[in-house]
């Protein structure tokens, strides 16, 4: 069923006044509205409810309708006028099918500079005024998201969310990083040999623990790295802790990287002074640090200096890195593990 017809159903239940639940089914989510004598009270649609649900439901492709008359609770979270809603559905739910086709796929976006520099410029920045409804993404932006989750974190309208990520797009504010379906193999033959070698080189009182490399850096970068090792050929979320990014910005294992011989914990340590305390305890018999910026230097070199642990930093390993490129990524995980390239 097209997003017309289903506009259409509904107009054809407010007509005849009915009172009930309308539910809506399609291959990516589902939705329930309810009516009471021909007035939109209720709308949810996933993590969404009131008009976000209602134009999101009324937005979804292939999807199927079922309507059931019977009374309905007194919960209401739609207070707008229904013949206002629906003047305004024609039009705002075809402008949105049309931007979200846009940006479909499930590649996270980021910010290029949402405010403080994050990321190396692949483009010019065109100098343009952005709309209040646009700046607000920004905050959103500074880390990889993905579209479907952008779209439930901030509270405005699917309409209005995808005309600020247009308008960031054309100010080439935007940028698409690779879906973490894609896998590139960041080592092979005589480089993974090599590896193999290193991490058995280490000292005999750290070969009782799984070997890691520590990740170092500015909480921002080190969410593109994260995100870049996703994309690594056989990373995978660590079964002993729970996946994601932890609240709060301590040290976690992002992944455990497996090729051949190879069995190496990639660990993120965000370096917020106010967790300093906690750097010692990540570091400690790590094969090496990975400093990805400057952030609280003396701080992290210290840590390292009490946890006897080299420091690498990625800025001599790969001077023109970007943090964006997996492929960067996995050259400097090489880097580490081997010296400098």
């Amino acid at each position: 069923m097209t997003e017309a017809r289903l506009l259409s159903i509904l107009r054809e239940h407010i007509a005849q006044k009915k009172t009930g639940v309308m539910e809506i089914t399609s291959p990516r989510a589902s939705a329930n509205l309810r009516l009471v004598r021909g007035e939109i009270v209720f709308a949810e649609a996933g993590q969404s409810a009131g008009e976000k649900a209602l134009f999101r439901a009324l937005a979804l492709r292939d999807a199927r309708s079922a309507f059931y008359e019977r009374d309905v609770s007194n919960d209401r979270n739609i207070d707008a006028k229904t013949d206002e809603l629906m003047a305004a559905g024609a039009i705002v739910i075809e402008e949105t099918l049309e931007l979200h086709s846009l940006f479909a796929g499930d590649a996270p976006m980021i910010a290029i500079d949402p405010g403080p520099l994050t990321v190396n410029l692949a483009r010019p920045r065109v100098v343009e005024e952005l709309s209040p409804d646009a700046r607000s993404l920004l905050h959103f932006l500074r880390i990889p998201i993905t579209l479907d989750d952008l779209l439930d974190a901030d509270h405005g309208s699917d309409h209005e969310i995808l005309i600020g990520l247009a308008q960031l797009e054309k100010a080439g504010r935007l940028k698409t990083l690779a879906s973490s379906k894609s896998k590139i193999v960041v080592a092979r033959g005589d480089d993974l040999t090599k590896i193999e070698r290193a991490i058995e080189s280490r000292n005999t009182s750290m070969r009782a623990s799984r070997p890691r490399l520590v990740f170092a850096g500015a909480p921002h970068r080190l969410a593109l790295v994260a995100h870049a090792i996703s994309c690594f050929e056989g990373a995978s979320p660590p079964a002993e802790t729970l996946p994601g990014t932890p609240a709060v910005p301590t040290p976690y294992v992002v992944a455990r990287w497996t090729s051949e011989r190879v069995d190496i914990d990639l660990v993120v340590c965000p370096l917020v002074p106010a967790y300093s305390p906690l750097w010692p305890m990540a570091v400690a018999g790590a094969h090496a640090a990975l400093r990805m910026d400057g952030a609280a230097r003396d701080l992290f070199d210290r840590a390292c200096a009490a946890a006897a642990v080299k420091i690498v930093d990625a800025s001599a390993l790969l001077p023109a890195h970007d943090d964006t490129k997996v492929e960067d990524v996995a050259s400097l995980v090489r880097g580490a593990l081997l010296g400098p390239l």
